[in-house]
């Protein structure tokens, strides 16, 4: 009888330590999760802010052509105006993303 105690205690301890290595891998695997999603988030909002510069440029030369005609070059004018807004949330949302990434 006293043979059947201490490999109870071995089993238990085997036990607790298999159920303790699960619980730490499957947090593992949850924080890996989070750190892709936050990743790929980053990227969207990369391509989010660089699409916005690209806008904000073309419609900067338009508003500067003096081919176009007032309107054009007013409307031009109003739009950079947005796509730098656009632009500078996206940058900011992208560097938020980034920290969570690699933290």
């Amino acid at each position: 009888m006293s043979t059947e105690q201490p490999q109870k205690g071995v089993m238990d301890t085997v036990i607790d330590a298999a159920t303790s290595a699960a619980a730490t891998a499957s947090q593992a695997a949850t924080n890996l999760k989070e750190r892709a999603k936050h990743v790929g988030e980053a990227v969207s909002e990369k391509k989010e802010e660089l699409a916005a510069g690209m806008s904000k440029e073309a419609n900067k030369e338009k508003a500067k052509d003096p081919k176009e005609p007032i309107s054009e070059r007013v409307s031009a004018t109003g739009s950079a105006i947005t796509d730098t807004v656009q632009e500078k949330a996206h940058e900011a949302k992208f560097e938020m993303e980034k920290k969570q990434a690699t933290s």
